[in-house]
C-alpha cells in the first residue's frame, strides 16, 4: 500500500470515528465469512456498521484524541463496529454473537469520546436500551410529584370530610 493509500485510509478512519456516537472493536481471528456477514446484518440492522480495519492506520487516526488508548487493544485481525445511534444496542448484539462464538473477542472502544475497557463493553451491553433508560429517569423524576399530589388530595378529602362532619354536627343542633 502506498503512502498516500495509507494517508487516504487513515483520514477515512478519522472520519468515521469523528462521526460516530461510538466505536466497538473486536478480534474475529478464526470467524467464518459467513459468520461476520451475519454479525454485520444484525448490527446493520441497528444502524451501526462493521469493518475489518488496518491496525496501524486506525492508531495513526486517533493519535492525539483522549481515547488514544484504544490503540493497545488491537492486536492481530481487528473489526470495529462504528456506531451512529445506540452503543448499548450494538454493544448487547456484539457480546451475545460474542458468546456464541467463541472466536470473536470483544475489545474496548470508544463511546461518547471517551475510551472504555473490554469488560466495559460488557456492562454496557448489559444496560437497557436508552428509551427504556430515558422512561426509568422520567418515572424517577415524576414518582415523587405525583405521590406530593396524591398527598394533596388525601389532605384535601380529609378537610372535606371534616367540614362536613362539622356541618352536620351544626344542623343537628339547630
Amino acid at each position: 500500500m502506498k503512502k498516500a493509500e495509507k494517508i487516504e485510509l487513515a483520514d477515512r478512519y478519522k472520519d468515521l470515528v469523528d462521526r460516530s456516537a461510538g466505536v466497538l472493536l473486536f478480534g474475529y481471528r478464526g470467524l467464518k465469512v459467513s459468520d461476520l456477514t451475519e454479525l454485520r446484518r444484525k448490527l446493520h440492522a441497528e444502524g451501526s456498521q462493521v469493518r475489518v480495519v488496518r491496525n496501524r492506520m486506525l492508531k495513526r487516526a486517533v493519535e492525539g484524541q483522549p481515547f488514544a488508548g484504544v490503540a493497545d487493544f488491537m492486536e492481530g485481525p481487528t473489526a470495529a463496529v462504528f456506531v451512529s445511534k445506540d452503543p448499548a444496542a450494538s454493544a448487547k448484539t456484539l457480546v451475545a454473537f460474542a458468546k456464541d462464538h467463541p472466536q470473536v473477542v470483544v475489545g474496548g472502544g470508544i463511546v461518547e469520546r471517551s475510551l472504555i475497557r473490554p469488560e466495559r463493553v460488557s456492562f454496557l451491553a448489559d444496560l437497557p436500551s436508552r428509551e427504556v433508560l430515558q422512561a426509568q429517569i422520567l418515572a424517577g423524576i415524576i414518582s415523587p410529584m405525583t405521590g406530593l399530589a396524591a398527598g394533596f388530595t388525601a389532605i384535601h378529602q380529609q378537610l372535606l370530610g371534616l367540614f362536613d362532619a362539622h356541618r352536620a354536627k351544626l344542623e343537628q343542633a339547630a
